[in-house]
Formats: C-alpha cells, structure tokens, sequence
C-alpha cells in the first residue's frame, strides 16, 4: 500500500506554530526589555511581526496550489472543477482526501482510488463531502477489478441520500443483473427504497424489481400489484414493465388485459432483441383457451423461476463482499511487508 501524500496543511501547520513560537519570545523579550527600544529594535519587531503573520499564508497558499498543479500535469484532473461541481467550497475535514482520490481514479489509479475514497468517508462529516464520495466512486470505480467490493459503501450512500438516482441505479442494477446477488437481500433493500425515496423514477423501479420476483414466485397478486405501481410511476411506459405485466395478468386469467399490456409492449419497445424476447413470450401467453392458466405459460415462468434457483446457490451478500475487500486489504498488508 502506498503511504499517503500528507495534508497541504500538515506544512503550513509547521510554519504557523514555528511563527507563534517567534512571536511569543518577541513579546516576551519586549517585557523584559526595562529600557526605551531603540528605532532599530522597534523596526526589526515589527517586521518580523509581520513577517510571522504572512509566511504561514504563503506557506498554505504554496501547499494547496503545489496540490493542485502536480494533479493537472498528471491527468489534467481540475481540483477547482471537484470543488465546484459538489459546491465543496470552505474549510471541510477530509476535503483533500476526497481531491486525492478523485485524482489517482481520474489516473486509472483505481484501487488507490478506492481505499482514498473509504478513508474520506472515515473522516467526513460535512454532507456535501459524503455525497460527492459516494457519487464519484459510483462515476470512477465502477471499472475497476472487483467493481462490487463498492457496493457496501453505495449502500450506505442510498440510506444517507435516498433521492441520488446514479446511487440507487448502481445498486439495483447489481441486485437486478448480477446472477448471484442475494435475492432475499434485494428484496428487503427494495422495500426500503420504496419506503424512503420520494423520486418515482427510484420507486418505479424498486416497485418492478420486487414485483418480478414475486412473479417469478407464482405469487400473482402480490407482483400485479407491484408491477402495476411500476408502469402507473413510470413518465413513460417501459416495454419490459408492460410485458411482464401481461404475463403476470395471464397467470391470473386476465387474457384481454393481458393483451392489452402485450401489444403496448411491442409498440414501446425500441431494441431488436427485446422485440424477439418478447415475440416469444407472447407466443406462450396467447396459446390459453380456458379460463385457467395457460400451462404454457406456467413452463415460462417455471424456465425463469429454475434459472434464478440455479444462481441462488452460489449467491452472495453484502457481508461476503466486504469480507472479500478485508482480505485483499490483509494480502496488500503482507505483500508490503
């Protein structure tokens, strides 16, 4: 692991106690002094005075822009720009943290970045700074190796900031594309979500991901009515919402319903391989003659539910995972030792 570069102020700290020790043997050798100062006394305190006030200025001046130049000539990474976009403007503990790590990930440095990163979360308490900690691992880090030992601390990040939807996007789409994600994890963290956010986008799509699961648990009413608070959410209907939908009406026996969300599907949906998946979805739903449900489409939702089962065996929680990042934090530490 490399030793971390000290603060810009560690210097100017230096200076400033150096500059208050020189000022308090001025002042007390002034009132030791019983005679009348000489003019040449009298100008050399006062300059010196002066000078103790303006060398640690110019000390943490030099230091700060030092910084912020050895950034721009490595990887034209902007410390103002950091600090404009997430308005990190004053005195914040961790800041220079934060502007670290932002630079080593903008260098491709990425699990540098990342233990940067973790070190400013340790020490943040201004929520500006979390909130762009968590944003900037989920824009940085997300090409780097194991890009899913950051999902314990994006977690957090949806607890702190329940409405940053590139916060939430990381996390479902982890829960939802990953093959071995915790199904029971994800859907206790979507009910949550759907509890805490505000945003309907956020909510539409913790509504579609729990109402798929339940769906692929056969329990048809429950995922109706998910699935239904999903597409009613929605700015825009999403062909993926419609067609499950259908299904799930299918299941239940409501073919013309059904039908209807079917063909609002294929009307909405703009991807080839979508339409295909879907054509053949439709093929097993549209196949019901009775008012039972259909078989085939029983043998659709059993294919699906066979396929999750598979991958459950060798799911993963988030525990595994941050117990994945302490063991490679504990190989590093033997490496360099």
């Amino acid at each position: 692991m490399k030793n971390k570069r000290k603060n810009p102020e560690f210097k100017s700290m230096i200076v400033s106690i150096i500059a208050f020790v020189c000022t308090a043997v001025l002042v007390v050798a002034d009132n030791m002094n019983d005679r009348i100062l000489s003019s040449t006394y009298m100008g050399i305190g006062i300059m010196l005075f002066i000078a103790f006030l303006i060398v640690p200025v110019a000390a943490k001046a030099y230091a700060y822009s030092s910084l912020f130049r050895l950034d721009r000539r490595e990887n034209n990474f902007s410390a103002s720009y950091a600090i404009n976009e997430y308005k990190l403007n004053g005195w914040i503990k961790g800041k220079y943290t934060f502007l670290e790590a932002v630079s080593e990930a903008c260098n491709g440095n990425f699990e540098r970045g990342f233990e940067l990163y973790v070190d400013c979360l340790g020490d943040a308490e201004d929520k500006r700074l979390r909130r762009a900690c968590y944003k900037d691992m989920v824009k940085y880090l997300m090409r780097m190796d194991n890009n899913i030992r950051i999902l314990p601390y994006i977690l957090r990040g949806c607890e702190e900031f329940p409405n940053e939807k590139d916060l939430f996007e990381c996390v479902s789409s982890y829960y939802i594309f990953f093959r071995y994600a915790d199904e029971k994890e994800a859907l206790e963290w979507f009910g949550k979500v759907i509890e805490s956010s505000s945003d309907d986008d956020i909510k539409s799509r913790a509504y579609y991901y729990r109402g798929v699961s339940t769906l692929f648990g056969k329990h048809y009413d429950l995922a109706e009515s998910d699935l239904e608070k999903a597409h009613e959410l929605c700015r825009q209907p999403q062909s993926n919402i419609c067609m499950d939908i259908a299904i799930c009406k299918g299941c239940l026996g409501k073919y013309d319903e059904a039908r209807e969300y079917a063909v609002q599907a294929v009307c909405v949906a703009t991807n080839r391989n979508d339409l295909e998946f879907m054509s053949e979805q439709i093929a097993y739903l549209f196949k019901a003659k009775t008012q039972e449900v259909n078989p085939e489409i029983e043998k659709l939702i059993n294919e699906f539910r066979r396929r999750r089962d598979n991958d459950a065996e060798n799911s993963m929680n988030t525990e595994s995972i941050e117990n994945l990042t302490k063991a490679i934090e504990a190989i590093k530490q033997i490496n360099n030792a």
